[in-house]
């Protein structure tokens, strides 16, 4: 019962935040954040520099950030909202993601850290636009995010492997089903 009460308030809380649709200059503006966003997020790192689209060193988070809190707005049926949603799909299987040891230059950094944007983009769109969302079963959880890396006793993690010090991991809490994004 608490958990069908969860999940019915928190389905009613993503309803309403797509109430109010943004304005044509507002939708251009998100747009082209996606458009940059997904340029980063797709491209092949080796063979092209890092800063090959104009101003992405300058505040490419800050685009990543306001992007995501203004999703929301976009109707279900939107295409913008629908490129997201399968850009985030697409990148949000940490095992697709994490390169094995020995493969390729496992200590290519900007492979880690474009590894780490593309898993951060994917959760936090697919949280937003309640495709993951507190109260879902796990099962429903390996369908989007794969099998798990970690399990325990109270939770289960996907997490990204690599030499960096700091990775992402998205944990399923199984007392209550509560979903978390973390750095680790």
């Amino acid at each position: 019962m608490g958990i069908a009460l969860l999940s019915l308030c928190t389905l009613l809380l993503c309803r309403a935040a797509v109430a109010e649709q943004p304005h044509a200059d507002e939708r251009d503006s998100l747009r082209k954040q996606f458009d940059l966003l997904r340029n980063y997020l797709t491209r092949d790192t080796v063979s092209q520099p890092y800063d090959a689209y104009p101003g992405e060193r300058a505040g490419l988070g800050t685009i990543e950030t306001e992007f995501v809190k203004r999703l929301p707005s976009l109707s279900d049926r939107d295409g913008l909202r629908i490129e997201a949603i399968d850009l985030a799909r697409r990148y949000a299987r940490a095992s697709d993601l994490t390169r094995a040891y020995g493969l390729g230059d496992w200590f290519d950094t900007s492979y880690h850290w474009q590894s780490h944007w593309r898993l951060g983009f994917a959760w936090r769109v697919l949280r937003v636009t309640c495709i993951l969302q507190d109260g879902m079963g796990l099962q429903e959880l390996v369908t989007i995010l794969g099998e798990p890396t970690e399990a325990a006793r109270e939770s289960v993690a996907w997490c990204y492997e690599s030499p960096m010090h700091i990775n992402p991991c998205l944990l399923y809490w199984r007392d209550g089903g509560r979903v978390e994004i973390i750095s680790r």
